[in-house]
């Protein structure tokens, strides 16, 4: 699906993202709405009312310290400082230990239920994710791929004597890899990361299409268009946005004449676009 991301156009084969009703009246179908699901339910509708964006913390929790644990708890309190930033914009960050089921803590939550919770916020909810990747673990791996199809933009943190793989590194909704010396390190990133959110407008994923479209790793086809046309213009060639509409619909991307129009604006504003005339 290719869908406007902020100024400009972002072509990415972004799934449809499941609603919440939807994805509670397929769990009910199924006879799979237990009472352990049906809480985890009742708490995404009550923060669902007094949150407007949600991410989520994933990391390795069977078999883990305390002390691991920790980073996650963490990373949570750092977005308890941006609860009530920027005006309308309120924080929440799902960490499963604390608030959904930790293998320690509740181990009488089957495997189908702890899919079906973490689904829940990591998919369904979630508009980012930070993911601690030290120690890895199959579940943190599991979450990574439900991130990428549905395109919901992701931290990597890890120690930087680790050297992930390359399938993970080129993931295509990674905003950030953090390979950090110490923890705290990290700590300071994820902080002024989502400082730069909450000083930005827009959506998470406008902002994460927008950084990557800065750092050159977004191919933009309707700004390429635009350059060239503007480049036969300047060569005394015909241009007029019909000509480049057509152009555009035979790559099949269709725009209104309104959204070309305020794609040109921006560009111009950005100084990547000289007037035409």
């Amino acid at each position: 699906m290719s869908i406007p991301g902020g100024p400009y156009y972002f072509d990415f084969p972004m799934a449809a993202k499941e609603t919440l009703e939807s994805r509670e009246r397929y769990l009910k179908r199924q006879k799979r709405f237990t009472t352990v699901v049906r809480e985890a339910f009742e708490r995404v509708y009550t923060i669902r009312a007094t949150h407007n964006v949600i991410g989520y913390c994933a990391g390795a929790l069977t078999g883990v310290s305390d002390e691991i644990k920790a980073r996650y708890e963490r990373i949570f309190e750092i977005s308890q400082k941006f609860r009530f930033q920027n005006g309308s914009r309120k924080l929440f960050i799902y960490v499963p230990h604390l608030f959904g089921t930790d293998p320690k803590k509740h181990p009488g939550v089957s495997p189908t239920e702890v899919r079906d919770i973490d689904h829940l916020w990591a998919v369904v909810m979630a508009q980012f994710h930070i993911n601690c990747l030290d120690p890895i673990a199959h579940g943190n791996a599991i979450e990574e791929g439900w991130a990428e199809p549905v395109c919901i933009p992701s931290i990597f943190m890890v120690p930087r004597e680790i050297t992930l793989s390359r399938l993970t590194r080129g993931m295509e909704n990674i905003d950030m890899l953090i390979t950090y010396k110490t923890v705290e390190d990290a700590y300071g990133q994820v902080e002024a990361w989502l400082e730069e959110f909450f000083d930005s407008s827009g959506t998470m994923l406008d902002f994460f299409i927008k950084r990557k479209f800065d750092r050159g790793g977004l191919h933009d086809p309707v700004i390429d268009a635009i350059e060239t046309c503007a480049q036969r213009l300047c060569a005394g060639q015909a241009f007029t946005l019909e000509i480049l509409s057509c152009e555009l619909e035979a790559q099949g991307i269709m725009l209104s004449m309104d959204q070309l129009v305020h794609i040109m604006h921006t560009m111009r504003q950005d100084g990547r676009l000289v007037p035409l005339q």
